[in-house]
């Protein structure tokens, strides 16, 4: 961390932090590079009351992640940990960002905290309970408590307070996974006393680590001060999930995911109150007061005067950090909220992509997608509403139903090539190039961080720059293609398409066939995109379907001769730019297989190089 600090006050955080994460082992760099930068591990402010001009504490801010989740919904966010590094690195971190709101604070969990009575709105206690009595001789329980009676005392009376913590009860720790603080198999499933020497025998300290089962962590809290409780499941777990589920009011259901028995069990156990793996309770002095989400979806219901169930909406957290919140309200509207600026921009996109599908749909009767209904505010925070299309995801259909519905996909993907905005400037071939190819290959030798990476995506700027292939034909474009987009089944037969925010009026019509195509083999081998790539450029494993797709659209769309290859290279060079702006310095595995599929690109472009990868 010191060198962390060190580099990060000379320059770029962001550079000084991917150098570290280079420096750590293979197997530690996934982790540390979500640890840093997933700002969906604060999506959990979406339960709180709205914090909109409200003070958080986040005591206990590890990396500072979170407090920077925070900070963008929250008037301000002190950042307290033990470890002085941390705080200081945290600090660094939000000057450069150009957050003024987000105060770090080098303090423990020790009593008394270091802040006056009444002094926040929300205290967050995300994996840090279960630690606050883990030294001294006080019974664990009892040092839990006094810990939570300091927290009371700095809370304001009508402030809440977040728990992150695991569930004791968790399925996994009865199918033989390791207590999470322990490394010790079931010690959080025996008694107490019968833990602590399990503990201590097999690591030589006391067991003071306690997780609790729902009810026993909600007697805990009542008895602190806390009586008013509402329980959620982080799924999979508190510390990086992607859906919040309510475990008050009604008995659990099994979602929509399609799958096997084996997935149907797994997903009860996940949303069971007594075997989830991990909880997320916001607890108050009094009653918990309505949460963000639930007044937006109330808002939403009112707006759109859908009537009948009031319960918590199904809330899904974007694995890739740019759709934010996707919040669906009964069978009638999907509500995408923004989580950072990033996210913003894609949600925007997604409602511009809608009102163009949605014209072309009602006009061409050969495909559904959902209507764009309205985009808004709600305490600040960006979301747009859209109308819920039904279909069944192409994981839910059988074997046999596939390769019909593969080829309604490849039909109607080569359709969607055909349509024009006559109102639309026509852009050349070549000017695309330019600005989809060259300008964004430009952009990435000045990113990538490793020189021979850089010599080695050189080849292919030139290659690009010298135009020695015809571009692929130009067309109307979804953006991402894949088969986790479209709905099968959907009305009479007929597709539907979900998630425009990558669309474009005039994008290369080779991208989203070769989009399908590889997410469709990556789904029937259970292969990397990287390696499925490699595969289509050496010209294996296409099937009878996939040829007939891709000689159906080059006749369709006028593809010149050479094609595939200047397909091939605006493809990749789509699929590496297109993310996250944090992803290809930080995401250090992710950059390294991209650059191994540029070693088989380099190779059917005919400019290979020795890979430094």
């Amino acid at each position: 961390m010191r060198e962390l600090i060190g580099q990060s006050r000379n320059g770029d955080w962001r550079s000084a932090l991917a150098e570290q994460i280079a420096k750590a082992p293979e197997r530690n760099r996934r982790a540390l590079h979500t640890v840093f930068t997933d700002e969906n591990r604060a999506a959990f402010k979406a339960v709180l009351p709205p914090l909109q001009n409200r003070r958080v504490l986040d005591l206990g801010c590890g990396s500072g992640i979170t407090s920077i989740g925070l900070a963008r919904w929250a008037r301000e966010v002190v950042s307290c940990d033990l470890t002085l590094e941390r705080v200081t690195f945290l600090a660094l971190r939000a000057r450069e960002m150009g957050f003024t709101n987000v105060r770090a604070v080098c303090a423990g969990d020790t009593r008394p905290l270091p802040f006056p009575e009444g002094s926040f709105d929300c205290v967050v206690l995300n994996g840090v309970l279960e630690w606050s009595a883990a030294e001294g001789s006080q019974p664990v329980r009892e040092g839990q408590l006094a810990f939570l009676g300091e927290v009371r005392r700095i809370l304001k009376p009508d402030g809440h307070l977040y728990v992150g913590i695991e569930n004791r009860y968790g399925y996994t720790y009865f199918l033989g996974a390791p207590e999470d603080h322990t490394g010790v198999k079931y010690a959080a499933l025996v008694p107490r006393w019968a833990a602590d020497m399990l503990v201590g025998r097999t690591t030589g300290h006391p067991y003071r680590t306690y997780t609790y089962g729902c009810n026993e962590l909600r007697d805990l809290l009542a008895e602190a001060g806390f009586p008013g409780t509402s329980f959620f499941a982080p799924i999979p777990d508190y510390r990086t999930f992607h859906e919040l589920y309510a475990l008050d009011g009604s008995e659990p259901r099994t979602g929509r995911e399609a799958g096997g028995w084996r997935k149907r069990i797994k997903q009860r156990l996940e949303r069971s109150r007594a075997f989830t793996p991990s909880y997320g309770v916001v607890a108050g002095r009094d009653k918990v007061q309505p949460s963000w989400i639930q007044e937006l979806a109330d808002d939403t219901r009112r707006r759109l005067s859908i009537q009948g169930d009031r319960s918590f909406p199904r809330v899904k957290v974007s694995a890739t950090s740019t759709a934010g919140l996707i919040v669906t309200l009964q069978s009638r509207a999907v509500v995408r909220v923004a989580l950072d600026p990033v996210c913003e921009s894609r949600v925007a996109k997604n409602f511009a992509g809608l009102e163009r599908a949605h014209g072309l749909a009602h006009k061409h009767k050969s495909f559904l997608c959902p209507q764009p209904l309205y985009s808004d505010r709600f305490h600040g925070v960006p979301y747009t509403v859209e109308s819920h299309v039904s279909g069944t995801s192409y994981a839910g259909i059988s074997e046999q139903e596939r390769e019909c519905g593969d080829q309604q996909a490849f039909d109607l993907l080569i359709e969607l090539k055909t349509y024009r905005d006559a109102a639309a400037a026509v852009l050349e071939p070549a000017d695309v190039w330019r600005e989809m190819v060259v300008a964004p290959l430009h952009d990435l030798l000045t990113r990538l961080p490793d020189a021979g990476e850089r010599q080695y995506v050189a080849p292919m700027l030139e290659f690009a720059e010298r135009g020695e292939t015809e571009p692929p034909s130009v067309g109307f474009t979804h953006g991402d293609y894949w088969w986790g987009n479209v709905l099968f089944n959907a009305d009479q037969g007929r597709l539907a398409l979900i998630d425009w925010d990558r669309w474009a009026e005039q994008d290369f019509s080779s991208n989203d066939l070769l989009h399908y195509i590889c997410y469709r083999r990556m789904f029937k081998t259970g292969r990397q995109w990287s390696d499925v790539f490699s595969d289509w450029l050496q010209g294996s494993g296409a099937d009878r379907v996939e040829n007939a797709a891709v000689v159906k659209l080059a006749e369709r769309t006028g593809m010149p001769a050479t094609w595939m290859r200047s397909a091939a290279l605006a493809y990749w060079v789509r699929e590496v730019t297109g993310h996250h702006p944090s992803k290809l310095l930080l995401d250090i595995d992710w950059r390294q297989r991209m650059l191994r599929a540029a070693q088989s690109l380099a190779l059917h472009l005919g400019v290979a190089r020795k890979s430094p990868v």
